[in-house]
């Protein structure tokens, strides 16, 4: 019966433990993944993790001589190691995680929509006061070729021309 137990927790160690820890760290909110996925991704995840270690600790000369190479020991610690790591950066992530969330509720929902006339983000209250507003064009005086406000360019047709400067030579219309 305890040979059982062993085994089941062996296997839950070694095929779902680290792969677990791996995706928290991925996912760090719970409600990021169901559990169905979470679980297999775990289970994935595992076999990737247990397999690349026994690789390095198998054929790294220096960690075949500290180790021992592949044994049950060196396998259980290099897998706790593992795990562990993963679930600090988990706590690291979901720490912030924590104060982004708490930032977001302090501070009230801004909403922005686009203005559909000059495209420029404005927030829901101004829309109207945009809508009420007419809409300012510049258009070049054809004279001048200067930039000038629709509204500016009836009173600069309705302008009389400048006066020539004194001391020049006036003009006068051919009489017929």
């Amino acid at each position: 019966m305890s040979n059982i137990l062993q085994l089941i927790l062996a296997f839950i160690y070694v095929l779902v433990v680290p792969g677990f820890a791996v995706s928290l760290a991925a996912f760090p909110r719970f409600n990021e993944l169901e559990i169905t996925e979470r679980l297999a991704l775990s289970i994935g995840l595992s076999l990737t993790i247990v397999i690349t270690f026994g690789l390095v600790i198998g054929y790294v000369p220096f960690l075949v001589a500290a180790t021992g190479g592949i044994t049950a020991y060196s396998l259980f610690f290099g897998i706790g190691l593992i795990t562990v790591f993963f679930l600090v950066i988990w706590l690291l992530r979901r720490a912030n995680l924590a104060v982004i969330d708490r930032r977001e509720t302090a501070r009230p929902e801004r909403k922005m929509v686009l203005d559909a006339r000059t495209a420029k983000p404005v927030r829901p209250q101004d829309t109207t006061q945009a809508a009420a507003r007419p809409e300012r064009e510049t258009v070049l005086d054809a004279r001048t070729a200067k930039p000038v406000r629709p509204q500016d360019t009836t009173q600069a047709a309705a302008r009389p021309r400048e006066a020539a400067p004194s001391g020049a030579k006036q003009r006068r219309p051919p009489q017929t």
